[in-house]
């Protein structure tokens, strides 16, 4: 370009689709088995994830992308990855309460947008991310998704737009959908209360309670965390069902991994005060038979680092442990710290009911301040 143009160069997006080919099943094909061959529930968290990852960065710099919708977002076209690719970035802009010429996709746009009492910012990015979180996951619009709106006069859809109809899934029954994939399958608790945060009546006009991208991001990481395999049509689905949703064959023995904050003594005017397990109310899933990744995550509560720290196994009533990483980790009975130690290569502990046999995973020594995890058999 020439002096006074100026422009960008971005990287070609190879092998990659428009989110949109996740959103809208074709005709032809069965909702449910369509959902499944696109990567269900599993790999449909994975790339909100991603997304709010990496809205959470743009956020950190005070920029908002303004246009977040399905159509502006790429994905991995291979269902083994989920790898995402933003497009359209020249509509990124600094936080602003202009609100002229704003871009947006029908249907993403926060309703402070739509009657032009706000101009772009990082609430209105959220609100956009979690129209599209609900689409992805449930295969229906939060709003116009219902069958009051869906099955209305053309009206109602701007109304609802415009925060002026009860959402899908709010307790004025008014607006249920009837279609897309059942909630109860597909939202975990704390999901459905950040979509209630941001769809309900209480709080679709104020933006200051809606949740936040790092937020969402929070609860997507912890939701995946709870994600199990079906062993027999390997769909995927939250543990707290005891039979798949999608076959009904019976899920897998689950292993409960509790995370403590373990504190040591500490001395206060040459008093040692004794401190020990707290609670962080903090929990994952481990499946039979099926690897499973501890990261920096839930080792040292780093949300930004994915670094695998170690790699668990439930197998035979038995946790095996694989070290994966430079940092030490070490084992013990839950109360018996004299029998602290490191692990340096792989390690097969039973699981046990007593407490006293209860072997913990430990990510520091004794006299430091460091994550827990407890490991239970669920019955």
């Amino acid at each position: 370009l020439k002096a006074p143009n100026t422009g960008y160069v971005m990287e070609f997006a190879s092998g990659m689709e428009s989110l949109a080919s996740l959103v809208s099943p074709p005709k032809e094909n069965s909702v449910t088995e369509w959902y499944l061959q696109t990567g269900g529930l599993k790999r449909r968290l994975l790339i909100l994830k991603q997304i709010a990852k990496a809205l959470k960065l743009l956020h950190s710099k005070s920029l908002a992308f303004v246009d977040l919708s399905h159509n502006n977002i790429f994905i991995s076209a291979n269902q083994a990855y989920h790898e995402i690719f933003f497009i359209d970035t020249d509509n990124i802009r600094e936080v602003s309460k202009n609100t002229d010429q704003i871009l947006y996709t029908p249907g993403y746009a926060a309703p402070e947008i739509l009657n032009q009492k706000s101009g772009v910012n990082t609430l209105t990015d959220a609100y956009s991310f979690a129209v599209l979180a609900f689409q992805l996951l449930t295969l229906i619009h939060p709003l116009t998704g219902g069958d009051y709106v869906s099955d209305g006069e053309p009206e109602l859809e701007e109304k609802a737009l415009l925060g002026k109809v009860p959402w899908v899934e709010d307790l004025d029954d008014l607006n249920r959908s009837s279609k897309g994939i059942p909630r109860e399958i597909v939202l975990s608790s704390n999901l459905k209360d950040l979509f209630e945060r941001t769809f309900g009546q209480a709080t679709i006009h104020n933006p200051q309670k809606r949740p936040s991208v790092s937020e969402w991001y929070e609860k997507i990481s912890s939701a995946f965390d709870f994600v199990i395999q079906c062993p027999d049509c390997n769909s995927t689905y939250f543990f707290n069902q005891k039979e798949c949703p999608f076959c009904d064959y019976e899920r897998s023995h689950l292993v409960n991994v509790q995370i403590f904050r373990w504190e040591p003594e500490e001395l206060v005017n040459t008093i040692r005060i004794k401190k020990g397990y707290v609670n962080t109310n903090e929990k994952f899933i481990i499946q039979e038979n099926v690897n499973f990744s501890i990261t920096a995550r839930q080792a040292y509560c780093n949300l930004e680092e994915n670094e695998t720290i170690c790699d668990i196994e439930f197998k035979d009533g038995k946790i095996i442990i694989i070290p994966k990483s430079k940092n030490p980790i070490y084992i013990s009975k839950f109360n018996d710290i004299n029998s602290f130690q490191e692990i340096a290569k792989k390690v097969t502990v039973p699981i046990s009911e007593e407490k006293e046999k209860e072997y913990v995973l430990r990510f520091d020594s004794i006299d430091k301040s460091h994550r827990v995890l407890r490991f239970r058999r669920i019955k």
